[in-house]
């Protein structure tokens, strides 16, 4: 048949792609963050982050932002204050400045940004409990312990590693 001639063979022209001739595109990303309670009910909170992108680009190396796949770096830096005024409420403001460059910048409207954030938060009250079963007896029932009240959320690890029981 005519698998292996190319498109020579049928339309007497040949489609040559250099597109792929590319380098590997590595996207090194590092953050960094801290989170210092104040009183017992406010938090400040202040975080880096960093991203390194190479050249990818098929051809000579570009550092410009004419293309994406030019070398490339993204910093930001944010800023939160976090208060629990209440039993089930908290209010948090946050402020970040971020900064993108050369081929990450392409496409980017505003290259420096200034991001506010401002938010109240609910938190609904969850029965805590551990459930287990017991492989060793025969009839394998579900035996549960209920953690201690608490007046914070439920960390996210309990609620996938732990199954509610009645």
């Amino acid at each position: 048949m005519l698998s292996g001639l190319g498109c020579a063979a049928i339309n007497n022209t040949d489609i040559i792609n250099t597109a792929f001739d590319a380098h590997d595109k590595i996207l090194q990303i590092f953050w960094t963050g801290a989170k210092h309670a104040v009183t017992g009910k406010l938090d400040v909170i202040v975080a880096y982050y960093h991203y390194n992108q190479n050249n990818f680009a098929a051809g000579p190396p570009c550092n410009g932002a004419e293309k994406a796949t030019c070398s490339g770096t993204f910093h930001a830096v944010s800023f939160a204050v976090d208060w629990r005024f209440a039993a089930k409420f908290q209010a948090y403001a946050g402020l970040m400045f971020s900064q993108v460059n050369s081929g990450l910048a392409n496409g980017y409207l505003n290259r420096n940004t200034i991001d506010p954030a401002v938010g109240l938060v609910f938190r609904f009250q969850v029965k805590r409990t551990n459930c287990f079963s017991s492989l060793s007896k025969p009839s394998r029932r579900d035996y549960c312990t209920t953690w201690p009240k608490s007046t914070g959320p439920v960390p996210t690890r309990w609620i996938m590693s732990t199954r509610f029981c009645a």
